[in-house]
């Protein structure tokens, strides 16, 4: 289980990663789509697109250069068939794009297909280690959180593979658990263990406690409800004292 884990934690990080540079990638895009107003005419040839800085109006010859800085961007002129280098680097941009959602999407279903395999895993071991377990101790059948805990602490030991089942198969179980229970221990603390254990038997107790005091809220109704009559002056009064007090 910890290669399947690692292995999720890779894709679920290559998949972070790619969303990051495709969201990367939507702004610079989004950015490169602007409207362009053109530019004003400097000379008086209206039909003529100086080479140099793109305004209209006059040329860049050799005896007469412009003298105007050279158009850097489209962004600047507006003109798409001075800057052929602008939209290739828009499509390269929605090449890209496509690319990483291509990218983004193998990877999830990558990452759906471990987290499948792993359900299955889990449920697997769960079903073929439950009767073993309730062959170590009976009590399992009454206690189903119990019961899933000690697996899942077996299937982190065993590395999610079921195990063999040996000859002496149950006394091999409590043992392991026993010591994947004192490594816990170990771990997290010996008060936290015992934290969890007693809040798994106060379960079970607290269900004794509780049709125990049922019973006897019940014996109380029962002891207290004698017959009663209404006297003369119209108070309630205990037959059953009443004939006491006669004798």
């Amino acid at each position: 289980m910890r290669c399947l884990d690692k292995r999720r934690q890779n894709i679920e990080n290559n998949i972070f990663n790619e969303e990051r540079e495709l969201k990367e990638l939507q702004v610079h895009l989004e950015s490169m789509d602007t409207s362009v107003p053109s530019l004003p005419t400097i000379g008086n040839s209206t039909r003529t697109t100086c080479s140099k800085c793109h305004h209209k109006g006059h040329r860049n010859q050799v005896n007469n250069p412009c003298q105007l800085q050279n158009c850097s961007s489209y962004t600047y002129c507006g003109i798409k068939e001075k800057h052929p280098e602008y939209f290739a680097e828009i499509n390269k941009l929605k090449s890209d794009i496509k690319k990483k959602n291509n990218s983004i999407r193998d990877l999830q279903q990558q990452l759906a297909g471990l987290k499948n395999f792993a359900s299955q895993s889990e449920h697997q071991f769960i079903k073929a280690l439950t009767p073993r377990l309730i062959k170590v101790d009976p009590q399992y059948k009454m206690n189903k959180p119990k019961l899933l805990r000690d697996i899942r602490i077996l299937r982190t030991f065993y590395d999610g593979k079921i195990p063999q089942e040996a000859t002496n198969d149950a006394e091999q179980l409590r043992i392991t658990l026993n010591k994947c229970k004192s490594t816990l221990a170990n771990d997290i603390g010996d008060v936290a263990l015992h934290g969890i254990q007693e809040y798994e038997q106060s379960l079970h107790v607290n269900d004794i406690d509780n049709v125990q005091n049922q019973n006897a809220l019940n014996l109380n109704v029962n002891m207290n409800l004698s017959p009663v009559k209404v006297n003369d002056h119209g108070i309630n009064e205990n037959i059953n004292s009443q004939k006491f007090m006669l004798f």
